[in-house]
């Protein structure tokens, strides 16, 4: 028992455990740091998500009603014409059936 106390009392015991003690807040206050910064990041894309979201929504809009604006008279007035080549053609590859899809 009394080499235990002589060694408490030495100072050996005490500096080991103020190192832990000192380790494990150094610890602590890293961990809750680095935990404030991720979420002020967070905070920041979300906010950069939600910005790039209303420009997308508002670029949709423009085309639709871009798209729904042209017409066949629209078309013929930027100089147009409807093509009287099929749209779609398909050829069997002995050569013999010819399939034409407008």
């Amino acid at each position: 028992m009394i080499p235990f106390t002589k060694k408490i009392f030495s100072g050996t015991l005490n500096t080991t455990l103020l190192m832990v003690i000192v380790g494990l807040f150094g610890a602590y206050s890293f961990f809750i740091g680095h935990s404030v910064v991720a979420i002020n990041q967070r905070k920041a894309l979300l906010s950069q998500v939600r910005t790039t979201q209303s420009a997308v929504s508002d670029s949709e809009i423009k085309y639709f009603n871009l798209a729904s604006a042209i017409d066949m008279n629209t078309a013929a007035k930027y100089g147009f014409v409807d093509s009287k080549t099929p749209d779609f053609a398909y050829t069997a590859p002995n050569g013999e059936n010819t399939v034409a899809v407008r």
